[in-house]
């Protein structure tokens, strides 16, 4: 092999530190992190993703959420904490039973 068309160790390196390790899982930690923020088990959200067509064994799921909970810093881990908690108090005003007054305002 000609050295000049290699790449870079230093480059690779750093590539290598920095690429995720279950890509496939990374867009659904807001939603891991969610379900482990009303308690359900690791057992219970690879079931619960697996009705909803992610397929994923529990140990994994763990694993892929210690890894980015760890790799996540603590200002952006609050940030995802409020966002997820304004996405349940908006659905908790949508299922808001009417009452009378509410009906009578029309």
């Amino acid at each position: 092999m000609d050295n000049e068309n290699m790449p870079n160790p230093d480059e690779l390196l750093e590539q290598a530190l920095r690429a995720p390790k279950f890509p496939e899982l990374a867009p659904y930690f807001k939603v891991v992190y969610a379900l482990r923020l009303r308690d359900m088990s690791w057992r219970n959200i690879a079931a619960w993703l697996g009705e909803r067509g992610v397929s994923v064994s529990h140990t994994k799921l763990r694993d892929f959420y210690n890894d980015e909970f760890a790799r996540t810093p603590e200002p952006v881990m609050e940030g995802i904490t409020d966002e997820i908690q304004q996405v349940a108090e908006r659905l908790l005003l949508w299922s808001k039973p009417t009452t009378e007054n509410d009906e009578n305002e029309d």
